[in-house]
């Protein structure tokens, strides 16, 4: 037995314990966040996709990857979209996270290690709201500015919207009528969320999506020449 080295990412279902004991929420709606990361998780561990593996355990995904380059980086962000489109499709949920690099094991069911600690404790303590940050000796292999973002806190945090507009992405190259349909969803999407929770305790850990969604207009503005500056959101406007 022997630990691998690569990526780690942890990433914590935003209240799913409030969730999970709302009586409005019948039991056959908490099955299916564990049916979907069941599904998710056999896909991925019976595989060989990547050398991604991801575990599930009360409300906590952690994903592994077995190589330490941009390649299993983007890989393995991929996979986190996933996850995250899949749970708030079945509970209007967002995740928060966190990616390193380090030291585990991870097989038959079973993943610790040094890297997983060190995944979970960059999550916990200075994710603090709903993103995914980036540990900074991640961010010496991938350098990639539109990507990954630096917060206010200092923090790096991945930007999941340039992820996403990868599904305007075609075989014959990008196309912008795609590209700004999907703005308007992310867009719908945000308002969802903190319509849902605007009188929660959760809502100031939704709001700085808004950053995020602001910083992907602007960048598609430029890049793309147009169209997307329709869709900023004033986040002054919903405190």
């Amino acid at each position: 037995m022997k630990y691998h080295r690569g990526f780690i990412a942890f990433m914590d279902i935003l209240g799913f314990k409030k969730y999970l004991c709302d009586e409005d929420n019948g039991i056959d709606k908490v099955y299916s966040v564990f049916e979907f990361a069941e599904k998710i998780s056999y896909l991925f561990n019976t595989s060989d996709i990547n050398g991604i593996k991801i575990e599930f355990f009360s409300d906590s995904f952690v994903l592994t990857t077995e190589e330490e380059d941009l390649g299993a980086f983007t890989a393995l962000l991929i996979v986190c979209h996933m996850i995250n489109l899949g749970l708030f499709k079945e509970t209007k949920l967002c995740t928060r996270g966190a990616i390193t690099r380090g030291e585990f094991f991870h097989k038959k069911g079973m993943v610790f290690g040094p890297g997983v600690v060190k995944a979970y404790i960059l999550e916990s303590k200075e994710a603090k709201y709903v993103r995914m940050i980036v540990d900074e000796e991640v961010t010496k292999i991938v350098n990639n500015s539109l990507l990954i973002n630096r917060a206010e806190d200092g923090c790096f945090e991945v930007n999941w919207f340039m992820i996403a507009i990868q599904d305007a992405e075609k075989t014959d190259g990008y196309h912008k009528e795609i590209g700004l349909e999907l703005a308007g969803k992310y867009k719908d999407s945000i308002m969802e969320i903190l319509v849902k929770n605007k009188n929660t305790q959760e809502y100031y850990k939704y709001l700085p999506i808004i950053k995020l969604f602001n910083n992907f207009c602007n960048n598609m503005e430029y890049y793309e020449d147009g169209g997307y500056k329709e869709f900023l959101i004033d986040a002054n406007s919903l405190i």
